[in-house]
């Protein structure tokens, strides 16, 4: 699974994906589908919650292929040809610390979306997560900070996420949780722990802001 960031551009963009990797499959069948995946029973339940929402921090949902895949072939009795690269709809962005073009692009899309700015820096063998808040709505940064005990709270729950995914995977004694709630990193995780944290932290991110927004 993948977090991504539910919105009509993401549904669109995952619908013309699905559509060229499963043979003549209908609109309203790939729409049932990726309302699946998002983990709604229909299409219609997926955007009446899009739907009560509009402008501040976006939602964001975990994306399961096995879901889609499940009710594709209830509906068409086909299957995906080919697997879908969820990483594309991400609400994280893994790139090279070099590649400032990509990181500065990410930045700016996370701003327009009023979202935290998730990077994930892969190395050979480990990677490292980074976010920076500067990018969230200012009334819903506002607010976090006002709160009492709002940013603490906030931190610790992104620190026990931490702790709690990266001891499933084992002892790791060279990761590193270092920041606040609004600007931070995690270093020398493997690859995998790091992806799942990524989207842990959207998720905690998109439940924490958009409330305030």
């Amino acid at each position: 699974m993948t977090a991504c960031i539910l919105s009509p551009h993401t549904i669109r963009d995952i619908k013309k994906v699905v559509r060229s990797k499963a043979a003549e499959t209908a609109s309203s069948h790939a729409s049932e589908a990726i309302a699946r995946g998002f983990g709604y029973s229909s299409h219609a339940s997926l955007l009446t919650e899009l739907n009560a929402f509009s402008g501040g921090v976006p939602l964001v949902k975990h994306f399961d292929t096995t879901g889609l895949r499940s009710r594709l072939l209830e509906l068409t009795n086909h299957d995906l040809e080919a697997p879908l690269d969820l990483e594309a709809w991400a609400a994280w962005k893994s790139v090279s610390s070099a590649d400032r073009k990509t990181v500065n692009s990410w930045y700016r899309r996370c701003a327009s979306l009023k979202f935290p700015c998730v990077l994930l820096h892969k190395r050979k063998m480990l990677a490292s997560i980074e976010w920076d808040c500067i990018t969230v709505d200012y009334g819903a940064e506002t607010k976090l900070r006002t709160q009492d005990a709002g940013a603490k709270v906030l931190v610790t729950e992104l620190n026990a996420s931490f702790r709690k995914i990266s001891n499933l995977h084992g002892p790791n004694r060279r990761a590193l949780f270092e920041g606040s709630a609004f600007y931070g990193s995690v270093d020398n995780l493997p690859i995998n722990v790091a992806i799942e944290l990524a989207d842990a932290y959207c998720l905690i991110f998109s439940q924490t802001f958009r409330p305030l927004s």
